[in-house]
């Protein structure tokens, strides 16, 4: 199962013409890594609490002491992970694409903004007027408007 949750993180979901299918995952990035955490936690409850309870949180300790007891989680558990890897795997494709659309935008504009914080969007909303066709048109997709 471990195997199963790493490999659907990795992969990425394209059209035959090689765009990026956002319109169609754009919904799985509401809420955020914050709620994919949130959901975990809830849908693995149970085990966390019989099996992880010492493990401190944090940089994927719980995740991995889930997978150390994959024999014994409960279908709920192992759905939560499922859905949790395809969401994750749906905000990487998202990403990726937002960030192939406004490379120069992002590194004309909004280099100082440490990546993972959430700021590119905000940091870009003074300059909407000079983004490139392509780089409003992502954000656009995306349902990340401005």
């Amino acid at each position: 199962m471990a195997y199963l949750f790493l490999s659907a993180c990795s992969t990425s979901q394209t059209k035959d013409n090689g765009d990026f299918e956002v319109t169609a995952i754009r919904d799985s990035l509401k809420p955020t890594s914050v709620g994919l955490e949130l959901t975990f936690v809830q849908g693995c409850r149970a085990e966390l609490t019989t099996y992880c309870s010492n493990v401190t949180p944090g940089n994927g300790r719980e995740l991995a002491c889930i997978f150390a007891y994959e024999d014994k989680l409960s279908s709920v558990c192992v759905n939560t992970l499922y859905d949790s890897a395809q969401r994750l795997s749906n905000a990487v494709v998202v990403l990726t694409y937002l960030a192939n659309e406004c490379e120069a935008e992002i590194d004309k504009y909004c280099s100082h903004v440490e990546p993972g914080t959430g700021g590119i969007l905000a940091c870009m909303k003074p300059f909407q007027k000079v983004l490139s066709q392509p780089c409003n048109k992502a954000i656009q997709d995306i349902g990340m408007e401005r």
